[in-house]
């Protein structure tokens, strides 16, 4: 119904930022939902995109008497200073980390059609042409009580879940590639998470992806209302809800010449404007560990570019093509240069053929608590490990006292 409005992306999104003091600005001191530490001038509207829409709900934890200076002024539209208090029993953040789980291994090379598209027999199982040197991947994610001080860039390396199909002495891998953690501390923010997944090849960015020599990612950061309900994407500040970029290091825009790792591309729900505008993001700058990813790419291609530059024969032993066209290699460009071309998120390129040497292994294995396996895709990936604290009238007093 046209009476409703449309949506039409013209307009960006409005970005949460400084409002300019006024002559007269009252200060208040209270708890919050969310937001910065700092004391920040707000008014109405702008306060509960802030600091949450529970920070003034009475029947919140979050309410206390001061709380009630900020309701009348909020509801007049008035300016005015708020400065959030954490209690000293909130400290830790939302965090997750994202592991893989990656397994030198023999691996079955499956017999294909002439579109790369594996052939099965009478039964439904695929034909084994050989077998040769590849990889298992699995992606495991990882939530922990993180202190809210605390670097990143810390996890190690250790074994891991899986082992070798012809011995079980040998295992796996354990190798940390992102660590992503909420912008401010809060139990809310356990309920923001992102998800990565690949592009269509009609929608990826060549500027990210081809010009890099890369497989461009999708990233997308989800808020969902609670455990219960279904997470929906956020609209960033340039009014799209999604951003692409490669892990390759160093990468940068075709035209642009900007970045476009993952940092950046977080930054697109932060970072507003060409003037310098502050805005108050969800998620902190990202940890990527570039020697890690670079190491399990270039195993993958190892292996992976054997036969991603092959022949491709007719049933009369033609040849009819090669296998380049099967992925997502530039063609013209020599495949050596184009490891980060390979999809190691759920290895089938976006011409969907599966790649050749390494698969993502779904058999379940045993996890510690806080851990759990994941499919990068749509599916979100939530934070976790974010508190309030315990949120009453004596921690509050003494947060002020100690502010001023």
């Amino acid at each position: 119904n046209i009476n409703y409005g449309a949506k039409d992306g013209i307009a960006l999104a409005i970005p949460l930022k400084p409002i300019v003091i006024s002559g007269h600005t009252g200060l208040v001191f209270g708890y919050g939902e969310k937001g910065p530490l700092t004391p920040t001038i707000v008014n109405g509207g702008h306060f509960n995109a802030l600091f949450g829409s529970k920070t003034l709900d009475r029947k919140a934890p979050y309410f206390t008497s001061s709380s009630r200076t900020a309701e009348v002024l909020s509801g007049a539209g008035n300016s005015f200073i708020y400065k959030r208090i954490l209690p000293p029993d909130n400290n830790t953040i939302a965090n997750v980390t994202l592991y893989v789980d990656f397994l030198a291994d023999t691996v079955d090379i499956y017999k294909r059609h002439l579109d790369g598209s594996i052939v099965y027999d009478d039964n439904g199982n695929p034909v084994v042409d050989k077998s040769d040197d590849g990889y298992r991947l699995k992606f495991i994610s990882e939530v922990a009580a993180v202190p809210a001080n605390a670097p990143t860039g810390k996890k190690a390396i250790t074994d891991g879940y899986m082992t070798k199909s012809d011995d079980d002495t040998v295992k796996s891998t354990l190798i940390p590639i992102a660590e992503f953690r909420a912008a401010y501390q809060g139990a809310s923010y356990n309920n923001d998470g992102i998800t990565l997944s690949i592009p269509s090849s009609k929608d990826a960015d060549a500027n990210v992806g081809a010009a890099n020599f890369a497989l461009p990612i999708l990233l997308q950061i989800i808020n969902r209302k609670d455990v219960n309900t279904t997470g929906k994407p956020v609209f960033n500040t340039l009014g799209t809800d999604k951003s692409q970029f490669t892990f390759k290091p160093n990468a940068v825009h075709g035209l642009t010449n900007e970045g476009v790792n993952l940092q950046d591309s977080v930054a697109v729900w932060s970072n507003t404007t060409s003037i310098g505008e502050t805005v108050y993001p969800t998620l902190d700058k990202p940890y990527t560990y570039d020697d890690n990813l670079l190491s399990i790419v270039n195993q993958l291609h190892s292996t992976e570019k054997v036969y991603a530059n092959a022949d491709i024969k007719d049933s009369d032993g033609n040849v009819i093509g090669n296998t380049t066209s099967w992925f997502d290699f530039i063609e013209g460009i020599d495949v050596m240069q184009q490891a980060w071309a390979n999809n190691m998120l759920s290895a089938v390129s976006t011409k969907n053929v599966p790649a050749m040497t390494f698969y993502m292994d779904d058999t379940s294995v045993d996890l510690p608590a806080g851990r759990k396996e994941i499919s990068l895709g749509t599916t979100p990936i939530y934070l976790n490990g974010g508190t309030d604290g315990t949120m009453n009238t004596t921690n509050l007093n003494a947060g002020i006292r100690d502010y001023m």
